[in-house]
């Protein structure tokens, strides 16, 4: 049977195709073994409400996350007055692993996980694997729906990270360079995430560069 080319030409008569080889696919990696995970809560309208991540019990390292309003800018808190408690959930219930302010979340955590500072994102590295609940109160003036954006990371070797700012490096590159992500900057992706900047003002000890290679706007 002769194929047939969408320039209605028969396959041994189109020249844009004789030059085309047939290569078989290419495993992707960021396919077969997903470095993190999206999760994506919409329409957020209570100041304090709880999430679960990690249901499926799988080895991870941490996470981050953000909030943005309808338009994908990151959402201004309190920062002293916005708190996340972190919950490690088990068969006899539930443990108690952290609970303090955004700034503890942004300015400590991502400082002692050698991360460059953003305030647009709460982090923690946590490696475990068990299912986990975020418990917010947010204190901030957007008087809309906002969305929660979270990024979980998962275990990329037999022994835990000692930071998660490799993890998460190693998550951007790989998302530029697999074919099948084809903007990494798209909004939920890791990419996207670490190129987030608070539109309020800044504290003067915030630190506005971002080391992340990440695709520009």
């Amino acid at each position: 049977m002769t194929k047939q080319c969408s320039c209605k030409k028969t396959h041994t008569e189109c020249t844009t195709c004789k030059h085309a080889e047939v290569v078989d696919p290419v495993e992707c990696y960021t396919c077969s073994k997903p470095l993190y995970d999206i999760v994506t809560y919409y329409d957020i309208c209570d100041p304090c409400f709880g999430v679960e991540i990690n249901q499926k019990n799988k080895a991870i390292e941490g996470f981050f996350l953000t909030f943005v309003d309808e338009c994908g800018y990151p959402i201004c808190f309190d920062d002293y007055e916005s708190y996340m408690s972190i919950e490690l959930l088990n068969g006899s219930g539930c443990q108690l692993v952290s609970y303090n302010n955004k700034i503890y979340y942004t300015y400590t955590e991502q400082a002692n996980n050698c991360m460059p500072i953003n305030p647009a994102l709460w982090a923690y590295h946590y490696p475990t694997s068990a299912a986990l609940r975020l418990s917010f109160r947010l204190c901030h003036s957007y008087g809309r729906r906002i969305r929660l954006n979270i990024n979980v990371f998962y275990a990329q070797h037999p022994s835990p990270s000692r930071t998660l700012e490799p993890v998460v490096n190693n998550a951007v590159r790989s998302d530029i360079n697999q074919p099948c992500v084809p903007d990494p900057c798209y909004p939920g992706y890791v990419g996207w995430m670490v190129s987030l900047r608070e539109s309020c003002s800044e504290p003067d000890h915030a630190i506005t560069t971002n080391a992340y290679p990440h695709n520009p706007r």
